[in-house]
């Protein structure tokens, strides 16, 4: 609750044109009043990387989990902390899924410019 939508649209831009792509998770947070309001969640891409530095595999790259049918985001996994930082301890991961099970509704938001099929 730090930024007006403006500003998480331009906070994005800039962390998807310096690192290459970034992330917004699309929660829905209850409010104090009682309603549940769409909230955004800006994430770092060097954030997303397979947890424990698992190799790549046909269903993990990077910390993208996929459909091995379809090739479709299943689910991202995030760090904790950044996988540069020497002096926050042991890292943890947290795997969300790219879609709501029962609603379809994306969850997870990947910025990038995609340059290969």
């Amino acid at each position: 609750r730090t930024n007006d939508f403006y500003a998480i649209q331009e906070l994005a831009q800039r962390a998807w044109l310096e690192s290459g792509d970034a992330f917004v998770l699309t929660p829905k947070v209850k409010r104090a009043s009682g309603t549940t309001r769409l909230a955004l969640q800006l994430i770092e891409g060097d954030r997303v990387c397979n947890p424990t530095s698992t190799p790549d595999s046909d269903s993990l790259i990077e910390g993208v989990e996929i459909d091995p049918i379809t090739q479709a985001p299943v689910a991202y996994h995030f760090s904790k902390h950044h996988p540069g930082d020497r002096w926050s301890g042991i890292n943890t991961w947290t795997r969300e899924p790219a879609r709501g099970v029962s609603s379809g509704r994306k969850n997870v938001l990947h910025l990038f410019k995609q340059h290969r099929p």
